[in-house]
This record gives C-alpha cells, sequence and structure tokens, in this order.
C-alpha cells in the first residue's frame, strides 16, 4: 500500500510530459499543396505554416506572409487583408480541404474553387508543383528553355499585340523565372518542363497566374496565359541570343509618362480621414519629393513599397517627403480608406497616403490631366526642392527580376541623391 501514494504522486508529471508532447506535436511545421480551379487547369502553389503558426505562401524562392490563418480541425481560413482577399475551404476528407478563394474586384468578387491537400513535411521540399504529367510529347532538353526570351503577348480577341519578355531557369528539375511587360512583372513564377512542355503559375493573394506553352519544332514557344477567373490570352516567345536580355524590346521606363507641354503638376485629394491635402500644401514646399501613383490591389505596387520606405529612411536628413496617391477598386471611400491603412501597416508606410479615385487607368488620368496619361501601377515621380519633376517611371521591376530589380535600385537611388541636392543651397556651398 505504501506504493499507492508514490504512483499517484507521478501522475502530474506524466500528465504535463503528455501535454508537453501534444503541444510540440500540433507546433511542427505543416505543409499544404494548394490548387485553384483556373479556367485554363490547375494551378499550384504551396502554403506552409511554420512551428508558430504563421503562414507563407511559396512561389519559386518567394515566401510570402499571409495576413491571418485559421486552422481549424475542419476547415482554414487563409486571409490576404491587403488584397481583400481569403481562401476558405472545409475538409471533405482525411487531410484533403475543398472550398473556393475570392478576392473583391471593381465588377464585385473574383472568385475559383480551391483544394488544400497537406503533405508530410518530409516530402514537401521534393514535390512536384505540377501534377507529373504532360499532354506534349516532344521530347527535348530541360535546358532549353534556360536564358532570355522576347515574348509577344498576343492578347485576347480584338486586342492589339503587346511586347515583353521572360527569363526562364531550370533548377534540381523545377522550371523558374517570370515574365517582363512594358509596366511590370509579373513576380515569381514556378513549375516544370516536361516533354517539350511548360507550365508555371504564381499565388500571392492577388495575382492567380497560369502560363502554360509548347516548345515548337523551329525553338520558338507558344502558349496561353490565364489569370484570375476572367482573362486568357494567348503569347509567343522566342529565345533571344546569349547576352541579350529579356526587357531589350521594351520601352525605356523613363519615356513613357511626362508631363504636357506647359502644364504643371498639381492636385488636391482626401487622405484616409477626409482631409484634404494638395501638393502645395507647405510641408512639401522646398523639399525633394516622391510622388507615387499606386493601388493596394497591385501586387507590383507591393513590391515598391519596401524599396520607398528604404529610400526614406537613408535620406531622412534630408528632408525627402513621399507622397502615396492611391487608385483603389470599390469606389466606396470607407472600404479604400480600410485598404489603404492595411497597406500603410503591412509596409510600414509613415507618409500620407491620398484617396486620388477609382482603378480604371482611364479615370485616373483625367484626376491628373497635366500627365500624358497613367499607363501603369506604380508611377513613380521624382520632384526637387524647386518643384520640377526630374524623372517619371512607368511601372515596377520587382525581385522577381533579378538584375533588373538592382539596376532599378541603383537607378531610383541616383535620382534621389540628385533630387535631394538641385535647389538646395546650403549643400553647394
Amino acid at each position: 500500500m505504501r506504493s499507492l501514494p508514490c504512483l499517484f504522486s507521478l501522475i502530474p508529471s506524466f500528465l504535463a510530459l503528455y501535454l508537453m508532447m501534444g503541444t510540440a506535436a500540433a507546433a511542427e511545421p505543416r505543409h499544404f499543396q494548394a490548387v485553384l480551379d483556373s479556367p485554363g487547369g490547375p494551378l499550384p502553389f504551396g502554403l506552409r505554416v511554420a512551428a508558430n503558426g504563421d503562414g507563407f505562401i511559396l512561389n519559386g524562392e518567394e515566401r510570402i506572409p499571409v495576413a491571418h490563418l485559421s486552422l481549424e480541425e475542419r476547415e482554414i481560413r487563409v486571409r490576404f487583408d491587403h488584397y481583400a482577399s481569403e481562401i476558405h475551404v472545409t475538409r471533405t476528407e482525411p487531410g484533403v480541404y475543398r472550398g473556393e478563394w475570392k478576392k473583391r474586384s471593381p465588377t464585385g468578387w473574383s472568385k475559383l474553387g480551391a483544394t488544400l491537400t497537406e503533405v508530410p513535411m518530409k516530402q514537401a521540399d521534393t514535390l512536384s508543383r505540377f501534377e507529373s504529367k504532360s499532354t506534349a510529347t516532344k521530347p527535348t532538353r530541360a535546358s532549353s528553355i534556360a536564358g532570355d526570351w522576347a515574348v509577344t503577348f498576343l492578347g485576347s480577341s480584338g486586342d492589339e499585340p503587346s511586347p515583353g519578355g521572360a527569363r526562364f531557369e531550370v533548377r534540381n528539375g523545377r522550371a523558374l523565372g517570370t515574365f517582363f511587360t512594358p509596366v511590370g512583372d509579373y513576380r515569381y513564377l514556378e513549375g516544370d518542363f516536361q516533354n517539350g512542355h511548360l507550365r508555371l503559375s504564381c499565388f500571392d493573394g492577388a495575382h492567380a497566374f497560369l502560363f502554360h506553352a509548347d516548345l515548337e519544332t523551329d525553338g520558338t514557344l507558344a502558349g496561353h496565359f490565364w489569370s484570375r477567373d476572367s482573362w486568357h490570352e494567348t503569347w509567343t516567345a522566342k529565345k533571344l541570343p546569349e547576352g541579350e536580355k529579356a526587357t531589350s524590346a521594351l520601352p525605356d521606363p523613363f519615356s513613357l509618362t511626362s508631363i504636357k507641354e506647359g502644364s504643371t503638376l498639381d492636385f488636391t485629394f482626401p487622405d484616409v480621414e477626409g482631409r484634404p491635402v494638395s501638393l502645395t500644401d507647405p510641408r512639401f514646399r522646398g523639399k525633394p519629393l516622391i510622388v507615387e501613383i499606386f493601388g493596394t490591389w497591385c501586387p507590383n505596387c507591393h513590391d515598391a513599397a519596401p524599396v520607398l520606405r528604404e529610400i526614406k529612411n537613408k535620406y531622412k536628413s534630408t528632408g525627402l517627403q513621399i507622397l502615396g496617391l492611391a487608385y483603389e477598386i470599390t469606389g466606396d471611400p470607407a472600404l479604400d480608406a480600410e485598404q489603404i491603412r492595411r497597406y500603410a501597416e503591412r509596409h510600414g508606410c509613415d507618409w500620407p497616403i491620398l484617396l486620388a479615385g477609382t482603378s480604371s487607368k482611364a479615370k485616373a488620368s483625367k484626376t491628373l490631366p497635366a500627365l500624358s496619361g497613367i499607363k501603369s501601377y506604380p508611377t513613380t515621380i521624382f520632384i526637387d526642392r524647386k518643384g520640377r519633376i526630374q524623372k517619371i517611371y512607368t511601372g515596377f521591376n520587382g525581385p522577381a527580376t533579378g538584375e533588373d530589380h538592382e539596376k532599378l535600385l541603383r537607378q531610383w537611388d541616383d535620382i534621389v541623391r540628385r533630387i535631394v541636392v538641385t535647389g538646395n543651397e546650403q549643400s553647394r556651398r
């Protein structure tokens, strides 16, 4: 009988150990193979849940933190609040969840069916993005697509062809790369190249991109591009000789937007609190200034925000100012202002952001009549201390473009160094 108290005394210890083991198991990373039902077929990407419960979308080398992740036994919600976007799925069988992805759009909501399948972590890093099958039967070397390509987007019915570029590489059996356009890149793409058939996809909460193409006998690519639930166009590509760049056929980003002759940039728009702010306000007078025309719905704009923040911090002592002009989706001031707040919080934007209008480029152009037109989000205007526009950069080459992104960073830094000096008489002494 003396042994019973000793045995009972051990129960709390066993219970504590059991709970710790359960907690440790629950805290292990988890991986889901996610697929959206694009009109062009399965659009896959990865969803990783870290040990601390944070969620990340995986596209190639990219890791995109999600705003909110709810991982329950019977349902999963993945929210991208900064894009007004959400995946909501419920369990249909062990380890499999089905539902939809939706994103607010100018006409209501874009929606695609969604399936999340849990994969053991030990298999996650070797898992193929697409199912290992192809409709093409053209045997070729995987290295055939590696390099830079000149691309022509043929558009949908009635559209004029437009120039573009692409850069692909093949690494450990995976195809990686991005597309370039005159107004920005298509961010990180990942997929495969099997039997002469190329498949690439990207999902970041806002973009849902799917590319398919066949390698023709003459060495060109001919394919299709689907975006979200509504956009489809065809494209062709020709591989460039070594040394030629994917951007060689694209116009200079500094040449696409200009100030009309005899015009002066001027505007007054409300901030998120409804207070009017003008370019001529005393806070901007005599200061070097960057005006960014953007939208919180735009992934390229999200790529640009950290760059602007770093520039502002670097040149803080010079009085450099940044002013954002947001062109939003809904036209509802309360909803759009909330999206601006989320954007600013996500990227640490400590500069004023004004609600300038809606995302239609035609309508946006009318709000800034001094410009030749708004052709891209973002468009970045560099103004010196005397209020003179020094440069206007249309579009943005993000981190997925590699050396082109590094080139943009150097160009922007050089421009900012000039505008913080120009008109500063003290700096000339």
